[in-house]
């Protein structure tokens, strides 16, 4: 069924928010997978071996710098051992500096047999063949891939400028403006979906053709500016407007949106 799905939404042009890991792409498209994808799988077991071959590197710059003095040297890899002391190799043996080197290609490969899902990509293939042939896919990356099916949201100021605008009510110099966009630019991936989908009440990047467009919020003529800041962001997903109190702070900006984002307490029109 996934991979029908994926046919479908290729065939169709749809961007239906269906988050597909990179390395399953690359596996489907008949690309070689190794170590350098397992940040995209679990990105904490990845920095875990990275650390290690950190180590492994100040173990080698130890022994082949030669102006390095002998007891500089003795200290460095002792050092090492010590990090090393807490790892085991599969046999039960302790890691030191001896057996670094052989210890990280062993965490390399138990990393990589995790792509061993040779049955689920004869499934998915199986399930876009059914819509079309699926080496017809391999005309694309798999970063191409991903974003067609999904959007990684990765953005950055000149980006942000083009898909968040303010209306033709709200000059594009207003300081929301400009806090807006740099809470974005700091927010993580989860987040930004988040802000992405309350304002669009969709999981893909908004387009420069139809962007999110900041309105202020119309507030009571006996509201004082202190009233402000109590008030949430509301949104039109139909049109992908995005309504904002006069906020006195970009503090309050980033709380205020962020309950909106994850709360109840959020007004869709």
């Amino acid at each position: 069924l996934v991979g029908l799905f994926v046919g479908k939404a290729v065939q169709q042009r749809q961007m239906p928010g269906l988050c597909l890991a990179k390395p399953l792409l690359k596996l489907v498209l008949g690309e070689r997978v190794g170590f350098e994808d397992v940040g995209d799988l679990d990105s904490a077991l990845a920095d875990g071996v990275r650390q290690v071959v950190q180590w492994q590197q100040l173990k080698a710059e130890a022994l082949e710098d030669p102006a390095m003095g002998d007891e500089a040297r003795r200290r460095r890899l002792h050092e090492v051992d010590t990090k090393l002391r807490m790892f085991e190799r599969s046999g039960g043996e302790q890691v030191t500096c001896g057996n670094v080197d052989a210890y990280v290609e062993e965490l390399k490969a138990e990393c990589v047999a995790r792509f061993d899902v040779a049955e689920q990509v004869s499934a998915i293939r199986e399930g876009i063949s059914g819509v079309f042939p699926w080496q017809r896919l391999r005309v694309f990356t798999a970063d191409e891939l991903q974003q067609m099916l999904w959007s990684d949201l990765e953005w950055d100021e000149a980006k942000l400028e083009r898909i968040v605008r303010a209306g033709p009510s709200w000059p594009q110099d207003r300081h929301q403006i400009q806090w807006l966009r740099a809470q974005m630019l700091r927010m993580d991936t989860a987040r930004r979906r988040a802000v992405v989908k309350f304002v669009t009440a969709s999981v893909c990047m908004p387009t420069e053709d139809r962007p999110i467009v900041v309105h202020p919020q119309v507030s009571s003529m006996r509201g004082d500016v202190g009233d402000a800041d109590a008030k949430l962001p509301t949104c039109r997903t139909c049109h992908n407007y995005l309504y904002l109190p006069p906020y006195t702070a970009p503090a309050v900006l980033e709380q205020r949106l962020d309950l909106a984002m994850w709360e109840d307490r959020i007004v869709f029109d």
